[in-house]
C-alpha cells in the first residue's frame, strides 16, 4: 500500500516534470531587444501600433491597434524591439477612422536586454 504523503509527492513531481515539457520556449533573439510600454497622456483612450526593427533585425509592425486608456499605460506584449534603434508609434482615438498621429521613441543602447522601455504619447 502506498502512503498518502508519497502520492502527493509523486503528483507534485509529475506536475513539475510536465510543466517543463509544456512551458513556452524562451525568446530567441539575434539582437539585444526590449518590449515597449506606451503611456497615454492625451486625455482620451487611444489605439496604438508600433513599427520598428525587431529582435532579428527586420523591419516589422503591428497589424492592428491596441487600446491604451487615458492616463494609463499598456505593454505591447509579445513584441520585441532592437536596442539602439527608434520605433515609430502610431496613435489615434480608439475606434476612429481618422489618420493616425506618429511619434518616434528611441531605444537607447544602454537599455538592458530583455527589459521594458516606456514611451509616451501626448
Amino acid at each position: 500500500m502506498v502512503r498518502p504523503g508519497l502520492r502527493i509527492v509523486a503528483a507534485v513531481l509529475g506536475s513539475v516534470a510536465l510543466a517543463g515539457v509544456v512551458a513556452p520556449p524562451a525568446a530567441n533573439a539575434s539582437e539585444p531587444s526590449v518590449q515597449v510600454e506606451i503611456c497615454n497622456d492625451t486625455g482620451r483612450r487611444m489605439g496604438v501600433a508600433i513599427d520598428g526593427r525587431n529582435q532579428h533585425g527586420q523591419w516589422t509592425g503591428m497589424d492592428s491597434y491596441s487600446s491604451v486608456w487615458a492616463g494609463g499605460c499598456g505593454l505591447q506584449g509579445g513584441w520585441w524591439w532592437s536596442i539602439g534603434h527608434s520605433v515609430q508609434i502610431s496613435y489615434k482615438p480608439d475606434a476612429s477612422s481618422q489618420a493616425p498621429s506618429t511619434r518616434w521613441c528611441y531605444l537607447e543602447p544602454s537599455l538592458r536586454d530583455g527589459s521594458t522601455k516606456t514611451c509616451r504619447i501626448s
